[in-house]
């Protein structure tokens, strides 16, 4: 069991790097060792968040059709697990569907919701992701930057850079200022430096 263990924090690694042929390989290695088990009812984690790690893969694509049939995998095997998995199976579904459908108001409270119940519950990261994932479904860059510069983990902001593709040199910092002033008009004069 700790072996797939193992394996599975490779697999979401290479994923975290978008390293997504040695991703998926480790997905599949995973998959049929979990196959082989006498008791798969022991690894029902582990083989539901394999098929989450492969429509994150699947997401961060842009191939949004196979990352919602991944999804609905993973909560076929997740349902009733009651697990931190269900949540981010809830999550990435959210990111999914407006990446797919930007301009949709039910997917932006549905990611709005995942962001709610993250601070509910203290997950700083999913937060974070989900804030992230709103200004890279609109294009928006002051957003963008505000997680970028808002992030303490240099591995993150190098993740968000590479997904968000900024048509723009990222500032080395950027001040937000709380007050009158926008945020909007301050950064334009950032960008003009």
């Amino acid at each position: 069991y700790e072996r797939i263990v193992g394996l599975v924090n490779l697999a979401a690694s290479h994923i975290w790097n978008m390293d997504w042929i040695r991703g998926e390989q480790a997905i599949k290695k995973i998959q049929i060792e979990v196959q082989k088990q006498d008791n798969l009812k022991a690894y029902r984690l582990i083989y539901g968040y394999t098929f989450q790690l492969s429509a994150e893969m699947a997401i961060l694509q842009e191939n949004y059709m196979e990352g919602h049939h991944l999804l609905e995998e993973a909560r076929k095997i997740l349902s009733g697990s009651q697990s931190r998995y269900e949540f981010f199976l809830k999550k990435w579904q959210a990111i999914c569907d407006l990446l797919r459908d930007p301009k949709s108001q039910e997917k932006i409270q549905a990611l709005r919701r995942i962001k709610s119940e993250a601070i509910t519950l203290s997950d700083w990261e999913t937060r974070r992701d989900c804030e992230f994932y709103e200004a890279h479904a609109f294009g928006d860059d002051i957003s963008f930057l505000k997680v970028y510069h808002g992030t303490p983990y240099p591995s993150y902001r190098a993740r968000i850079k590479a997904i968000y593709k900024p048509r723009f040199s990222i500032p080395k910092n950027t001040v937000w200022k709380i007050g009158p002033e926008s945020n909007d008009q301050l950064n334009d004069r950032v960008f003009n430096m």
